[in-house]
C-alpha cells in the first residue's frame, strides 16, 4: 500500500506541553478514519425494454466504480423468458456494455423481469431491466369490422388472393406433448396463432385430447364478452374453463391454488356442453345430464382469485320443472322417467339473455337412448318456465305459450304439411334472439311422409312461443350457423358458396359469396363448420368457417380455402383467408377430425381444434403418433408411412396403414380396395403393395387460437 507522511513538530512553553501531528496520506478518511473497500454498481438504460417475437432490443449497461474501484467486471442474465436470448457487447467491461435481449419467432410472449449480475473477484452486483415480448406480427388497425391487416395479406399473397396454398414444409413446431403458450405466426397469413392446451393441462388426464366444446358443431359460445375467460373440454371429459390474455395470448388454469382441484391443476366442470352469456362476462351456462339429470347451471366467475371458486346457480331443471324465476306449478316438462339413463343429444343457449338474467331463453334435447333417437326438445325461458315439443308426436306442451298439434310450414308457405311431420332429434340450437329453436333431423318416424327424409337435413325451426315450426325449402343442405335475423347454411351451390335468407322467409334463400370471389378448382367433400356468434342485430358482420379436406400423398391442395379458416362477409360477398387449420383430417376425435372451431364473440379471435399435422404426441404419451393420408391411385415410397383410408372407404375402425412390402415399385391398384383389414397386425393387398395395419388413429388433439387482425 502506497502512503506518506508528514510529521510536525510544534512546540509551545504552555504548562510544559509538546504536542505531535502526524498527517498520513491515502490511509482513507479524515483524522485517521477507516477506509472503504472498493465496489461497484450496476445500472441500466433503458430499464424497460419491448420486443416483438423475432426482433431484439437493447440496453447499456454501466458499471459504476465506488471507492476507487478499477477492476473488469464479467456480466452475465437471469430470468429470460423461454425463447429469449441475451447478449453482452463486450461480456466484461470496466465501463459500458450492450445488452441485447433477443426473442425467438416462438419466444413466450407477455412481461419479465430480466437480472443482470456483474462479478468480480468477490465483488458482485445486480440490475434489472423489465422485458414485454409481443406477438410478432401484430398490426395496427387491424381486427374487426374490416380486419385490414388480413385483407392486405391476401392481396399480396405471391399467386394472387385465390391462389392455392399449401400447408408449410416442414410443418412449423407447436411442441410436441408439451407445448402451450407457444405462439407462432401462420407462414402465409401472418395472424399470430397460440397452443392453448398440451398433454400436462390437465394431470389427472395426461396426454388427454382437448378441443372446442361444441360437440360437432361451430355454432357455440367459447369466449366470454371481453375475451378474458374461455371454455375447452377434454375429449369425452371434463369442462375446462381457462383465463386468457388477449394481449399476450396465453391461457391459464382457473383456480389452481384451492385445494379442492388440486388433483385436476384447477377448476374443471361436468358437463356436457356450455355457453357463455352475451351480456355478462363471468357467466357461463353449463348443461348438466350426469347421473339422471337434466339440468342448466349457471356459474359466476366474479372471483378469480387464485384460490377462488365460481358460485354456482340453477337456471332449470326440466324433470322437476323447477328453476330461476319459475313460480308456477311444475309437472309440465320432460316426464319423470327421464331420471334414469338420460342422454343429452344437443344444446344451445343463452338467446338474449341479460345482464341480471331477467330473460334469456335455453334450450335442450334429450333422449333414453342415443343420438336420433331423442324427441324431447325442451325451452326454459327464465320467469316463464318450460315449453317442450315432442318431435315424435308432433305436440308442444308446458308451463306456458300455446299447447296442442304443431303446424308444420315449409319455406314460405302458409300451408301447413298434411300429415304433420314427426321426427327424431340429431341437434339443438336457439337463434341470438332467443325466438327459434333450429332443431337437427336425426331421421323420420317410420311411415311419415312429410318429413325430410335425410339425416341432418333441415333444420326445422320452432317458434317458441307458438305451436308453428317450418322447415327448410330450396338450397337446404350443408352445416348451418344463425345470425340474429339470417340463417347461413353451406349449400355448396355453386360449390364452395352459402345461401342466406331471413328466418322470415325460409323458403327465399340467396347465395352469399360473390361468385368472382370463390376460388376455381373448388371440389366436393371440403367440409365446414360455420360460426357466427360474433354477430350484431343487423346481421352486417363476416360469418367464420373452418374448412377441412383430406391430406393425399405428395398431391397439392385442389383449391385456395382448402383447409383453412375464413370470413365470409355477407353484406358484400367478399371473403377473407386468416390462417391454415393444420389438421390432418385424420383424427379418432370427431372435433379435432374436422378442425371445427368458433369465433370470439368480439370477432377478434377465432378457437379451433386441430391435431396440427400429427405432431403434438399421442394419447398414450409417446412423441409420435399413427395418422395417415387417404387413399390414392399413387406410387409410394418403400415402407411409406403412413394411409388412413376414413371409414367410409372401408376403415371403419380408423386404423393406419404402412407399406411394408412391395412387388417391384410400390404402385397402388387403379381403384382403392372396398375393405382394408381391420386387425392389428394384418394385411391389405393393393396393386404391388402390402399394407399392413400398425393400429388405430392415436394422434392427440389440442385448442388452438387465431388472433385476427
Amino acid at each position: 500500500m502506497s502512503w506518506s507522511a508528514r510529521v510536525l513538530f510544534w512546540g509551545a512553553l504552555l504548562a510544559g506541553t509538546c504536542f505531535l501531528v502526524v498527517n498520513l496520506a491515502g490511509c482513507g478518511g479524515a483524522s485517521g478514519a477507516a477506509q472503504q473497500p472498493p465496489s461497484f454498481t450496476l445500472s441500466a438504460n433503458p430499464t424497460a425494454l419491448s420486443v416483438a417475437q423475432g426482433s431484439n432490443g437493447t440496453s447499456t449497461i454501466t458499471v459504476n466504480g465506488q471507492n476507487g474501484f478499477t477492476g473488469s467486471v464479467s456480466l452475465a442474465a437471469s430470468g429470460l423468458p423461454s425463447g429469449v436470448t441475451a447478449s453482452f457487447n463486450p461480456t466484461a467491461t470496466t465501463t459500458t456494455s450492450t445488452l441485447t435481449l433477443t426473442a425467438s419467432n416462438s419466444a413466450t410472449t407477455g412481461a419479465a423481469t430480466v437480472t443482470i449480475t456483474g462479478t468480480s473477484g468477490s465483488l458482485t452486483a445486480t440490475t434489472t431491466v423489465s422485458l414485454t415480448v409481443t406477438l410478432v406480427g401484430a398490426c395496427n388497425g387491424g381486427g374487426p369490422p374490416a380486419y385490414s391487416c388480413t385483407a392486405a395479406n391476401n392481396a399480396a399473397l405471391p399467386d394472387g388472393p385465390l391462389a392455392v396454398v399449401n400447408y408449410p414444409s416442414p410443418i412449423p413446431s407447436m411442441g410436441n406433448l408439451t407445448g402451450a403458450g407457444t405462439v407462432k405466426n401462420d407462414p402465409d397469413f401472418g395472424n399470430p396463432i397460440v397452443r392453448c392446451t398440451d398433454a400436462n393441462t390437465d394431470p389427472n388426464s395426461p396426454n388427454i385430447t382437448f378441443d372446442t366444446n361444441g360437440g360437432g358443431a361451430g355454432m357455440v359460445n367459447h369466449f366470454n364478452t371481453d375475451d378474458t375467460i374461455l371454455y375447452v373440454q377434454e375429449h369425452g371429459g371434463l369442462g375446462v374453463p381457462l383465463l386468457f390474455d388477449a394481449n399476450t395470448m396465453q391461457c391459464s388454469r382457473m383456480y389452481p391454488d384451492n385445494s379442492a382441484y388440486s388433483s385436476t391443476g384447477g377448476l374443471t366442470i361436468q358437463g356436457i356442453g356450455a355457453d357463455f352469456s352475451y351480456n355478462n362476462p363471468n357467466w357461463l351456462y353449463v348443461w348438466d345430464s350426469v347421473g339422471g339429470m337434466a339440468q342448466i347451471f349457471r356459474y359466476d366467475f366474479s372471483d378469480r382469485s387464485l384460490n377462488g371458486t365460481p358460485t354456482v346457480t340453477l337456471i332449470a331443471d326440466f324433470i322437476a320443472d323447477t328453476g330461476l324465476g319459475f313460480t308456477g306449478t311444475p309437472g309440465n316438462c320432460l316426464p319423470a322417467s327421464f331420471n334414469q339413463n338420460v342422454v343429452f343429444t344437443g344444446h344451445d343457449g343463452p338467446g338474449n339473455d341479460d345482464i341480471d338474467n331477467q330473460h334469456g331463453t335455453f334450450t335442450a334435447t334429450y333422449s333414453l337412448g342415443i343420438q336420433n333417437t331423442g324427441y324431447y326438445v325442451v325451452a326454459w325461458k327464465v320467469g316463464s318456465g318450460c315449453r317442450v315439443y315432442n318431435t315424435a308426436a308432433g305436440t308442444v306442451s308446458g308451463d306456458w305459450g300455446p299447447a296442442g298439434p304443431v303446424k308444420v310450414f315449409a319455406g314460405n308457405s302458409n300451408t301447413p304439411d298434411s300429415p304433420t311431420d314427426e321426427f327424431y332429434v340429431h341437434s339443438i340450437f336457439v337463434n341470438l334472439t332467443g325466438d327459434y329453436a333450429l332443431i337437427g333431423n336425426g331421421g323420420c318416424v317410420a311411415g311419415n311422409s312429410s318429413c325430410n327424409d335425410t339425416l341432418g337435413q333441415g333444420p326445422y325451426f320452432w317458434q317458441i312461443d307458438s305451436a308453428n315450426v317450418w322447415k327448410l325449402a330450396n338450397n337446404s343442405g350443408g352445416e348451418f350457423a344463425f345470425g340474429w335475423n339470417d340463417f347461413i347454411n353451406r349449400d355448396n351451390s355453386p360449390q364452395g358458396d352459402y345461401a342466406i335468407r331471413r328466418f322470415t322467409a325460409l323458403g327465399s334463400p340467396n347465395q352469399v359469396i360473390n361468385p368472382n370471389n370463390l376460388p376455381p378448382h373448388m371440389v366436393a367433400g371440403l367440409a365446414g363448420h360455420p360460426s357466427w356468434v360474433n354477430d350484431n342485430s343487423t346481421d352486417s358482420l363476416p360469418f367464420f368457417d373452418s374448412l377441412i379436406y383430406p391430406l393425399y400423398y405428395n398431391t397439392s391442395f385442389p383449391s385456395a380455402w382448402t383447409n383453412e379458416i375464413i370470413g365470409v362477409f355477407p353484406a358484400d360477398g367478399s371473403t377473407l383467408r386468416f390462417a391454415h387449420t393444420f389438421a390432418s383430417k385424420s383424427n379418432a376425435q370427431f372435433s379435432t377430425d374436422y378442425g371445427i372451431g368458433s369465433i370470439s364473440q368480439s370477432g377478434k379471435f377465432f378457437m379451433q381444434s386441430s391435431d396440427w399435422v400429427g405432431t403434438l404426441g399421442s394419447t398414450s404419451g409417446e412423441p409420435k403418433c399413427l395418422w395417415g393420408y387417404d387413399w390414392a391411385s399413387e406410387t409410394y415410397p418403400a415402407n411409406f408411412q403412413y394411409l388412413s383410408p376414413p371409414s367410409n372407404e372401408g376403415n371403419g375402425g380408423g386404423y393406419v396403414y404402412q407399406a411394408t412390402s412391395c412387388n417391384g415399385a410400390c404402385t397402388s391398384g387403379s381403384t382403392e380396395p372396398a375393405t382394408w383389414n381391420q386387425t392389428v397386425g394384418g394385411t391389405t393387398t393393393d396393386g404391388t403393395i402390402t399394407w399392413t395395419n400398425k393400429g388405430p388413429q392415436n394422434c392427440r388433439g389440442d385448442v388452438f387460437i387465431v388472433k385476427l387482425q
